[in-house]
């Protein structure tokens, strides 16, 4: 009977054509849907739910694009006053640019001018004001080089 250590003694070559395969297929394989984006729903208090869809996701030095649906109590809200402010605490500074937040209808908002000068750990700050209420929402954001 052929043991283990006979056949890696006879076909070297192929156990170390397999580690290899083996190796790739799990440096390639899936994350389990993990993700460092950061689009996606916000519950900002019980009843604003803001979706954010960033672009590049995770965001990039330079221009991102971000798009902002804003639901209260579930539906579409139009007319809302957003304060959006990248903050990058470590630093203690914010961008040379003041992001402005612009209503589109049905509850969706561009943020025009939205710039990080940096990689590394920003804050997002974002504060809406609709009817009598403000709620604030801080995402933290890893900015890629």
């Amino acid at each position: 009977m052929k043991t283990a250590s006979d056949v890696v003694s006879r076909f070297p070559g192929r156990w170390v054509i397999l580690l290899f395969i083996a190796v790739v297929w799990v440096g390639c394989g899936d994350d389990d849907g993990a993700s460092d984006g950061v689009s996606g729903d916000y519950e900002v208090d019980e009843r604003v739910m803001l979706n954010l869809d960033f672009s590049p996701d995770p965001p990039e030095v330079g221009a991102t694009e971000l798009w902002m649906e804003l639901r209260v109590d579930g539906a579409p809200y139009e007319g809302a006053d957003f304060v959006v402010e990248p903050w990058m605490p470590s630093h203690g500074h914010g961008s040379n640019t003041h992001p402005v937040a612009l209503d589109e209808g049905d509850g969706l908002y561009w943020v025009d001018d939205l710039v990080f000068t940096m990689a590394g750990h920003w804050e997002l700050l974002i504060e809406v004001e609709y009817e009598d209420s403000v709620a604030e929402l801080v995402v933290d954001l890893e900015v890629d080089g």
